[in-house]
């Protein structure tokens, strides 16, 4: 369940890059120009000029209502696998507690025991609607760059420079204000 909602994500990221690509074809269709990649797919004969700018709605159209799709069922299962970590690690640490004798428990009282089981197992299953953040993070940032890179060119590394070299100021203003 966790690596069909991960499949699901990667669906969404890989998604996520398309509208800027459709967008642009599409303004380069609106302005005359030749270049727009669904021209060089289809030729004249095969689709005319207004089909072209129907297809590039369709297309924009369709790409969001696939994301949508996607990240609802992300959402969906990822949630599920949390439930179902959640039930297993609250169900571990009751039949835990049940087995520890007197002095064992001496510690705390049943009461005490039973929240941090549950919160803690509400923490971990928690956890599992931000997992895949630690992969798909990284996948977005290199995704957009090298959008930025395809549109603008090297200056996009100046910006991603600036970024960079601002972290250690952010975590000073975070420590100032905490």
């Amino acid at each position: 369940m966790i690596l069909t909602g991960a499949m699901y994500k990667l669906a969404n990221d890989a998604m996520q890059f398309l509208p800027p690509v459709i967008l642009s074809g599409y303004l380069k269709y609106v302005a005359g120009g030749e270049d727009n990649f669904l021209r060089q797919t289809f030729t004249t004969e095969q689709i005319g000029d207004t089909e072209l700018g129907i297809l590039y709605c369709a297309l924009m159209l369709c790409v969001q209502v696939g994301r949508t799709l996607c990240e609802q069922q992300y959402f969906y299962h990822m949630q599920a696998s949390g439930i179902v970590i959640k039930g297993a690690l609250g169900t571990a640490v009751y039949r835990k507690t049940i087995r520890l004798n007197a002095s064992g428990r001496s510690g705390s009282t049943t009461g005490e025991v039973l929240n941090h089981m549950q919160l803690d197992a509400q923490r971990v299953g928690d956890l599992m609607l931000f997992i895949n953040v630690i992969w798909s993070g990284l996948f977005q940032i290199i995704g957009y760059i090298a959008l930025l890179y395809m549109y603008i060119g090297w200056s996009v590394f100046g910006g991603l420079f600036l970024l960079i070299a601002l972290i250690p100021l952010q975590k000073f203003f975070l420590h100032v204000n905490v």
